[in-house]
């Protein structure tokens, strides 16, 4: 959905655009005039133009055994040097497809004729994997089913489902959260393979938990942090390490009410006994 900039409150959006099932990550380069989404079920990146709208198809595509991409989440643009920087959570089987015209069911309902660039949605049984969670680095107008520049990737990088992520296109540093290790991560423009992080952001006084989204304000120096695990957005100084305090906490509840965190109950139960309800999550 494409919303403008004046817009407020309960409104239809501007424009929108139908994409593939299972985007997540998403990054904008505007330089390039481009729009890159991540696609964790299908492992793939799809650039479209940024202008385009409604039932427009991708201009380009990554998917394949090639790739490194295995269920991709966040995404990022580094302009001044032509990269992309996809954090991945492991999951991984191939995908094909049997002719040119792809036809999407469900929600978006519509046929896409564009084989080079529609991601191939077929599951070819038996190619399932697991892989450590990584950060794949690829060329910005990669395309197909190629290999990755360099990836991240290893026991002592920390990475442990690593979500969004940015460049600090002045330094090329990487900040990464890292949502289930309750941190964010660092890393040098060149880190390369099983390497620790340049500096790490965690323990109990950040208020870090399960950080799924981060972006910088590089004007006030200062890193933004979307923490899913307690519902909270805390703000940090670009430098910060260790045990850091946040400068400020923004709450959308209670301190002390759990988050509900994600699911997808399909069922309910009620135990008379314990007086208890189960949820399957």
């Amino acid at each position: 959905m494409i919303f403008n900039r004046e817009q407020r409150g309960n409104v239809a959006p501007a424009s929108e655009l139908r994409t593939p099932h299972g985007t997540f990550g998403i990054a904008v380069s505007e330089q390039r005039n481009e729009l890159f989404l991540t696609l964790q079920h299908t492992s793939a990146v799809v650039v479209f133009e940024k202008d385009a709208r409604n039932r427009e198809n991708p201009k380009r595509l990554i998917q394949g055994n090639r790739s490194g991409l295995a269920d991709p989440h966040g995404m990022a643009v580094d302009n001044q040097r032509g990269l992309i920087y996809v954090t991945n959570h492991g999951s991984f089987r191939e995908f094909n497809r049997t002719d040119g015209d792809i036809t999407q069911t469900g929600m978006y309902q519509g046929t896409f004729s564009s084989a080079a660039t529609w991601p191939a949605e077929r599951r070819i049984p038996g190619t399932g994997r697991t892989f450590p969670s990584s950060i794949t680095v690829h060329a910005v107008d990669a395309q197909g089913n190629v290999p990755p520049l360099r990836k991240i990737s290893g026991p002592k990088t920390q990475l442990n489902w690593p979500t969004g992520l940015v460049v600090d296109e002045e330094t090329g540093d990487l900040f990464v959260a890292n949502d289930m290790g309750d941190s964010i991560l660092v890393f040098a423009p060149d880190a390369q393979g099983d390497v620790p992080p340049k500096r790490v952001l965690r323990g109990p006084k950040t208020g870090l938990k399960n950080p799924t989204g981060i972006n910088l304000d590089t004007k006030n120096k200062e890193i933004w942090v979307a923490n899913f695990g307690n519902h909270t957005a805390t703000v940090y100084p670009m430098s910060a390490s260790g045990d850091t305090a946040p400068l400020r906490t923004i709450r959308s509840g209670p301190v002390d009410e759990p988050a509900l965190m994600i699911g997808n109950p399909g069922a309910i139960a009620y135990d008379s006994k314990r007086e208890e309800i189960l949820v399957p999550n």
